[in-house]
């Protein structure tokens, strides 16, 4: 399928956040070294990669939607509060880290990144 290089990329990013969401949600089940290696693997994908392919995601897709698309999308409403709500769930974990990870932590974020 012909497709404009920076749609490949992101089609290429979707598949390894779709990785690391699985990964995250079997962690969940798993003993607390399993869900500390998932989560320590996940925070190096989100730093390394996944950060700023939300924030091209946005800066790409926002500016397009306002200028000819109807704000009342459900789409892009949708979008926007996955982007919130991911973003909201990886500070988090970042915190959990440091202390216990919550092994429903690791689950709805999977579960999200999934969506």
């Amino acid at each position: 399928s012909k497709r404009h290089p920076s749609l490949r990329e992101l089609t290429v990013d979707h598949h390894h956040a779709l990785v690391q969401a699985h990964r995250l949600i079997k962690a969940a089940d798993g003993d607390e070294a399993a869900q500390q290696y998932a989560a320590q693997e996940f925070l190096d994908f989100w730093r390394s990669h996944a950060n700023a392919h939300f924030r091209e995601e946005d800066e790409a897709l926002l500016p397009f939607f306002v200028r000819f698309g109807d704000i009342n999308q459900e789409p892009i409403n949708q979008m926007l509060r996955e982007h919130v709500l991911i973003r909201r769930l990886v500070k988090d974990l970042q915190q959990q880290v440091s202390t216990h990870i919550e092994a429903a932590s690791l689950r709805t974020l999977g579960q999200t990144l999934e969506a």
